[in-house]
């Protein structure tokens, strides 16, 4: 089973991707900072790591650039889940690292094609949003799209 470890100190974002991710069959682990997500990098070594920007004790930002720093971390794949949505954010997301910058609220849908995309090689699939900030579309035509704000907890 494929590992993912969702960062966020909001816990109804992480509830949210947690339950979304399980159903589909992965195996979340989870960490509410980035000092704690590179220690659970090192311990759990995932498969994908799903990031906040905005957290206590070190940013999404920083702890990006360390673990791509650490050659035995550097090849899992990051994906910046934020509110943060100025190009200059998003710039700085991929400056550091990011493999993906993803903008909430967002749909639950669009995340975990990206996490496929990326976890169990699907290269085909991966899909960026389109325009600066833009909200992505989405990409599960077979589902009404989910969307998922900060403070907002799944059904």
């Amino acid at each position: 089973m494929k590992k993912i470890l969702v960062v966020d100190d909001e816990r109804d974002i992480v509830d949210t991707v947690v339950f979304a991710l399980e159903r589909e069959g992965y195996e979340c682990v989870v960490a509410g900072d980035g000092i704690e997500a590179l220690n659970k990098c090192r311990a759990e070594k995932p498969d994908c790591v799903i990031m906040d920007v905005k957290m206590p004790k070190m940013d999404g930002y920083k702890a990006c650039r360390l673990l791509k720093f650490d050659e035995q971390l550097a090849h899992i794949p990051v994906i910046m889940l934020t509110a943060r949505a100025q190009e200059q954010d998003r710039a700085t997301g991929i400056e550091t690292g990011a493999d993906e910058y993803l903008i909430k609220p967002f749909h639950l849908a669009d995340l975990v094609k990206i996490v496929r995309s990326y976890v169990d090689g699907r290269e085909g699939d991966r899909t960026s949003q389109p325009g600066p900030g833009g909200p992505a579309e989405s990409v599960d035509s077979q589902r009404p799209p989910q969307t998922v704000s900060p403070g907002e907890r799944h059904q």
